[in-house]
């Protein structure tokens, strides 16, 4: 369902009609920025529409019309605002987004989301989902993760030891070589548990009663 939506979407590129209309056809909402809206809520917006750009390969030079189409209300009074009183030569994709960012996350968001990346751990999540969240909170620490190798470090601060200890003995400096084998080792943990639990049932046995005990003895 997806892949036809974004094939229409790419169809219809040319043609007249709004371009918020056709981002709603693929699942973009509209972002009204009402008093109190909620950080989560703008951030995943903003996602969304990040995502959905990806998916379409959709032209840089295009991107802020796109954006700016889907804002209304409030959102939309904002950003006349900021055109206003911006140079018209700064004002584009990257210049968006950063502006979104400060006015609908706020600084005590981003810090709160710098703060949560830099004490992040694994604990009880897969090794997909910490590094699903890993990368979520790993853009609010760009400043602070600048190279791969610092990327890396901060992924097995977090992971649980024992993964840590087998990644770690192969000295790896490319951080795709880092998940890939946290992964593996997480399978392999899982399935040395599962063999482990079924040798001890296969290796349980009832105790024998008084009874049988007695019979033995007889026997012999």
């Amino acid at each position: 369902m997806q892949r036809e939506l974004l094939r229409y979407l790419r169809q219809n590129e040319g043609s007249r009609k709004p371009i918020s209309t056709e981002f709603l056809a693929v699942g973009m909402t509209m972002f009204d920025g009402k008093t109190g809206t909620d950080p989560v809520d703008a951030e995943y917006w903003l996602k969304k529409l990040q995502r959905l750009f990806l998916e379409m390969d959709y032209p840089s030079d295009r991107k802020l019309r796109a954006a700016v189409s889907l804002l209304q209300g409030e959102a939309l009074n904002w950003w006349e605002a900021e055109e206003r009183v911006t140079a018209s030569d700064k004002i584009d994709w990257e210049f968006f987004k950063q502006a979104f960012e400060d006015r609908y996350m706020g600084p005590e968001y981003l810090a709160k989301c710098r703060d949560d990346f830099l004490n992040l751990q694994q604990n009880d999540m897969s090794v997909s989902d910490y590094e699903i969240e890993f990368l979520r909170l790993l853009q609010y620490a760009l400043g602070i993760v600048i190279t791969e190798k610092q990327k890396c470090d901060h992924f097995l601060k977090g992971l649980r030891v024992p993964l840590k200890i087998v990644v770690v003995t192969h000295h790896d400096t490319e951080y795709k070589m880092i998940t890939r084998r946290a992964r593996t080792a997480e399978r392999n943990e899982s399935l040395r548990v599962q063999l482990e639990s079924q040798g001890q049932g296969r290796g349980t046995r009832q105790p024998a009663t008084p009874a049988q005990h007695s019979q033995g003895f007889q026997s012999r």
